[in-house]
């Protein structure tokens, strides 16, 4: 059913549900949970050091899965910064239409800034790369050289290769947003009871 063919009180019921959704932290949060469970999965295929795997087979299977385990990381990290982002005050939804919060699309430095989250340069780094992933998961290119291939800030190109160094500072990265919004979120629920 397209927009021209509701009833105007199914259109108004369509749009407050989108900005509900759009501007509720725990909505971005769900949706974070489901990413993170997915990216897990491939965990198990995903091989940190190749350079210590005798299995050849191991390393195929984790050269097919790390670019797909990588964008579903990266958009966990999006969701959670977005939960933060709303959990602020700031919208994503508005009159049932998508709020950009400003900079390019699927930018988690930039959108960490908006976040009002503070990340050290380390984090600053792996952010970058897996903005990157969010596209190069789904796709072979980007839609710009400059997209494809990271130049990091100091004119260096990033190393392809996902190491263990990457893999702690995610794995704290992680772990700190989530705790971040899940206080936010318990701290909304509480003073929603005491308003009771």
């Amino acid at each position: 059913m397209d927009e021209m063919s509701m009833d105007n009180e199914t259109k108004e019921a369509l749009r407050l549900n989108f900005d509900n959704v759009a501007n509720e932290r725990a909505c971005w949060f769900y949706v974070a949970g489901n990413l993170g469970f997915s990216a897990r999965i491939l965990e198990q295929y995903f091989v940190l050091d190749m350079t210590k795997e005798p299995d050849h087979e191991r390393i195929v299977q984790s050269g097919k899965v790390t670019a797909s385990m990588l964008m579903l990381r990266g958009c966990r990290l999006e969701c959670m910064l977005k939960a933060l982002y709303v959990g602020r005050g700031n919208k994503l939804g508005l009159d049932g239409q998508y709020v950009s919060p400003g900079g390019k699309p699927h930018d988690l430095l930039s959108l960490s800034r908006k976040a009002a989250v503070s990340t050290t340069a380390a984090e600053d780094a792996l952010l970058e790369y897996l903005s990157l992933y969010i596209v190069q998961g789904r796709y072979p290119i980007g839609k710009r050289a400059p997209d494809t291939f990271r130049v990091m800030a100091d004119g260096s190109r990033r190393s392809t290769v996902w190491g263990e160094e990457d893999e702690r500072a995610y794995k704290h990265l992680d772990q700190r947003l989530s705790a971040q919004v899940s206080r936010m979120i318990r701290e909304r629920s509480a003073v929603q009871s005491d308003g009771l």
